[in-house]
């Protein structure tokens, strides 16, 4: 199976303080495309002056705080789990590929 970075954009910009754009992902722990996905997202989203920061999980448990909503969304994830987690929507992109 191969693996799709998933970047979930869960902004809600109204809801942000101007002071205060601070997006958090989480990652897989142990992960090397983790560790892919966070340089990249970090000075992607510093071009626009959104600071991120990435908290690790086991990879179910990262899914499942994307899931949640406790975290705005995940550095990757396997393709093809639309249907077991609706809400989270796939941006395929090709990163780290």
């Amino acid at each position: 199976m191969s693996l799709q970075l998933i970047v979930l954009l869960c902004i809600v910009f109204l809801s942000f303080d101007s002071k205060a754009r601070v997006l958090v992902f989480s990652g897989i722990a142990e992960s090397e495309n983790s560790v892919i996905s966070e340089r990249v997202l970090r000075e992607a989203y510093a071009t626009i002056g959104i600071d991120i920061r990435v908290e690790f999980y086991p990879g179910k448990r990262a899914l499942m705080m994307s899931g949640a909503g406790r975290v705005d969304g995940e550095l990757f994830r396997i393709g093809n789990l639309q249907s077991q987690y609706p809400d989270l929507i796939q941006v395929p992109t090709s990163i780290n590929l």
